[in-house]
């Protein structure tokens, strides 16, 4: 299974240092492999550090198709747009994204892995029985 990725263009409400407005790029990234969650990458070079980090949270691939969460990532979703919010020590920042093209993008995750069938990638009693040091 290969990984899906989406590059799309959102809206910053405010970042971490109290602008908004901007239009940026982003990238949803959808590993198989590990099937709960979407990567959201940030691709303003404006973020990296010295090391050339880029900024990449990872939301539960369920909480962007019905909104909700709390503590550092929480979804807000209306017809046009979903607003998500990242907090962190450094701060929080909260992007809007166009609602539709993120549905699509799940909908192409949902062909790979469908919705319920995480589990059955993830093979949980294997990792259980490895981290137990028990055959499984």
């Amino acid at each position: 299974m290969s990984v899906l990725e989406s590059k799309l263009s959102v809206t910053t409400i405010a970042d971490l240092y109290g602008r908004g407005g901007a239009d940026e790029p982003v990238t949803l990234r959808f590993d198989p492999a590990d099937p709960v969650v979407v990567q959201v990458r940030f691709n303003n070079g404006e973020y990296r550090n010295g090391d050339g980090y880029v900024p990449e949270w990872g939301v539960a691939r369920q909480l962007l198709a019905a909104g909700g969460g709390s503590m550092d990532v929480k979804v807000d979703r209306s017809v046009d747009a979903l607003i998500l919010t990242l907090s962190s020590s450094d701060g929080t920042c909260r992007i809007s994204m166009p609602t539709g093209k993120v549905d699509a993008f799940l909908a192409r995750t949902y062909e790979v892995v469908p919705l319920g069938e995480e589990v059955n990638v993830l093979h949980l009693d294997a990792l259980v029985a490895e981290l137990l040091g028990s055959a499984p």
